[in-house]
């Protein structure tokens, strides 16, 4: 850390050496603070490349399918520190293509889970970024932006007393680009434990 500034100053010292100190003690201090917020960054972005090393090693590695996406799932929050997230799966059917909503997570609230598929179409947000292959980012999943086709679900919400905030649902491709499937994470939490109301550093840097 910079040492904090330290002045001595006579007691007939004119009032622009003063405030010249004072401006000076000023600058130390926002210095410092850029500082601290560097190294914060810095050791964030070094536990997210860690992150993204160990999720590679589990999609090498792992041969278990249900295995693969629990670990795709809780690293993906473990590198976003998302307080709870979702994984579906795309599949093709007779019918069209449909998301396997595959797996959930929630570390604030239990809740029993079931499978199920929903339609690839723009009514929900995982359908819409299954449809489109661009990312949504909401911070607040309750203020959808107006004119947006897709709305949140809340049934979730209602059932269990949670609420969701900050959202960031991204499309899962393959190594040919071909879409997969669909993960959502939301709420992400700071150390101290609580919960960002928007998306901002959600995840690393997102485009």
């Amino acid at each position: 850390d910079l040492p904090l500034p330290g002045f001595a100053l006579p007691p007939d010292a004119p009032a622009t050496t003063l405030a010249a100190i004072l401006t000076a003690a000023a600058a130390v201090a926002a210095a410092r603070a850029s500082s601290a917020a560097l190294s914060r960054r810095l050791s964030e972005a070094e536990e997210r490349v860690s992150a993204l090393n160990r999720i590679g090693i589990a999609l090498s590695a792992e041969r278990d399918l249900d295995r693969l996406l629990e670990k795709i799932l809780t690293e993906s929050r473990r590198f976003s520190a998302s307080e709870a997230g979702s994984l579906y799966l795309l599949e093709e059917g007779p019918h069209g293509r449909r998301l396997r909503f595959k797996l959930a997570q929630n570390d604030a609230v239990r809740f029993a889970f079931s499978e199920r598929t929903m339609p690839v179409d723009d009514a929900s947000l995982a359908g819409y970024v299954a449809g489109h292959g661009e990312p949504i980012h909401l911070d607040d999943a309750y203020a959808v932006p107006a004119g947006a086709p897709y709305r949140h679900n809340t049934a979730f919400d209602e059932q269990t007393g949670w609420r969701t905030r900050a959202m960031l649902v991204v499309p899962m491709s393959d190594h040919t680009g071909g879409l997969v499937g669909v993960l959502q994470l939301m709420n992400r939490r700071l150390p101290d434990g609580s919960v960002l109301s928007g998306t901002a550093d959600l995840v690393l840097e997102t485009p």
